[in-house]
């Protein structure tokens, strides 16, 4: 990122991003296993999709859809890593975890009522 806009903040901007997204598991988890936190367990969890409900509200395409919108009519170097960084982050789960096609649509969720919609099986 900072070959592309020579920012530090951009790039830390893209990075930061990237990283706390997963931030939004944490509810996720804690609403599965009553407010009770084992990082071990934790990992677990989330790793083999055993939560019963998905809300994770900062995985949603909405967002940076949003966010994109909003860097066109001000075209600032900073959101321009943070959209990147959200972007890749979308991207990667998307393709690299066991999703259905539109799960990381916060409305397809919600039209869920945010069961299951990841398959390992």
């Amino acid at each position: 990122m900072y070959f592309l806009t020579k920012s530090v903040y951009s790039a830390t901007a893209c990075l930061l991003t990237g990283v706390f997204i997963d931030l939004d598991h944490i509810p996720d988890y804690l609403l599965y296993s009553k407010f009770k936190f084992s990082i071990n367990d934790f990992f677990e969890t989330c790793n083999n999709y055993k939560l019963k409900k998905f809300y994770l509200i900062l995985h949603s395409y909405e967002i940076p859809a949003i966010l994109w919108i909003i860097y066109i009519t001000g075209n600032n170097t900073v959101l321009l890593g943070f959209n990147i960084g959200y972007t890749i982050h979308l991207l990667v789960d998307q393709f690299g975890n066991f999703s259905k096609p539109f799960t990381y649509f916060f409305t397809f969720r919600l039209i869920k009522k945010f069961e299951k919609v990841f398959n390992k099986d």
